[in-house]
This record gives structure tokens, sequence and C-alpha cells, in this order.
């Protein structure tokens, strides 16, 4: 194949790659503050850091924290109530590790065939 063929198909795959891993982190950080401001607008009395710690531990999947019983609520209330979000959370978690490898590897392979 011709050389602007390669060239074109890398930057191609490399703007993919880096605007999948850029709406990934956008959607964790959003996603993330909005779960916890639901969090904190069920219950007011609950801090800024253990609502954001409940969300965190919401979209790993955590039934419950080990002594922390005002948290366990609060993770199941989110993983009950905001099922579609923390799927996305995960979905977004799952970009955020897989396209900085595929971006590696793609540099790399276009190192060795160049």
């Amino acid at each position: 194949m011709a050389d602007w063929v390669w060239i074109l198909t890398f930057w191609v795959l490399f703007g993919v790659l880096a605007f999948a891993l850029a709406l990934a982190v956008q959607m964790r950080v959003v996603i993330g503050v909005i779960l916890a401001r639901a969090l904190r607008a069920r219950d007011p009395d609950l801090s800024i850091h253990d609502s954001r710690a409940a969300a965190v531990f919401a979209g790993h999947g955590h039934a419950g924290v080990p002594g922390e019983n005002g948290l366990s609520g609060g993770i199941a209330h989110l993983q009950d109530t905001y099922l579609a979000q923390i799927d996305q959370l995960r979905l977004a978690r799952k970009v955020c590790l897989v396209a900085p490898i595929g971006i590696v590897l793609l540099i790399a392979t276009a190192r060795i065939w160049s």
C-alpha cells in the first residue's frame, strides 16, 4: 500500500483512541460528581468525602464498606436507583484502562513498520 494510506490509518486510529480516552475520563468525572450530589441530596448529613467514596464504591460494585455503616446504605441506594449511570461509569473505567494501552501499541506498531 501507499505510504499515505498507512499514515492516514495511523492518525484515524490515534484520533479515535484519544477521543475515546478523553470522553471516558470526562464521563468518569461527571458521573462521579452527579452520583455524589444525588447521594448528598438524599442524605444532607453525609460529608462530601463520604458521598464521593460511596460513588466510587458503587461504581466498583462493592455492596458495602466494612466499618462504614453510613456508606453501606448510600452505596446500596446508588446501586438500586442509578443502575444505568453506574454501568456507564464501569464502561468508562474499562475504556480508561484499555485506550492508553491501545495508543501505546499503535505507536509501537507505527514505529516498527516505519
